[in-house]
């Protein structure tokens, strides 16, 4: 029996910030997969993040929806501190189910990075790796083409 907390490949979108224009080969790879399996990708590619550029976000993706099974939003890319983080405190404020993708995440000073993570743990997100992403996403995925392209991650 698969949890209810298990991520399904169906009910995951993206967001990935991307700021300065920000490489990051395993990011990238990612993001591209994730693409062709069509799942809803977001990128933000701002330098700063505030209230204005979260509230377009959400505009983007859609407001949670409460009452029913809200999607999951995979939050990868840099910076933790000014992106990823402020990003992750203002989603799980509005409501949404919010996952950390701590391998897929740059730092400009990973030696504080577990001030972050346990902040954001205690606020309901949930730290995660994408290898355990796809574990769950191959617990619950039938089609053997998706199947084929998640085991390749």
């Amino acid at each position: 029996v698969i949890s209810t907390f298990t991520i399904a490949l169906q009910e995951s979108h993206i967001l990935a910030f991307r700021p300065l224009g920000l490489a990051f080969a395993p990011l990238e790879n990612f993001l591209g997969v994730a693409t062709s399996l069509g799942l809803r990708v977001e990128v933000c590619e701002r330098a700063h993040i505030d209230t204005l550029a979260l509230e377009a976000l959400v505009e983007k993706i859609g407001p949670p929806k409460f009452g029913t099974e809200s999607k999951s939003l995979l939050l990868s890319g840099g910076y933790y501190e000014e992106q990823v983080s402020l990003a992750a405190q203002y989603l799980l404020f509005i409501g949404y189910r919010t996952l950390i993708l701590r391998d897929l995440i740059v730092a400009r000073d990973p030696a504080h990075t577990h001030y972050h993570d346990l902040r954001l743990s205690q606020g309901g997100a949930e730290l995660t790796t994408l290898k355990q992403v796809v574990y769950e996403w191959l617990a619950t995925e039938n089609d053997d083409r998706v199947r084929a392209v998640l085991t390749g991650l």
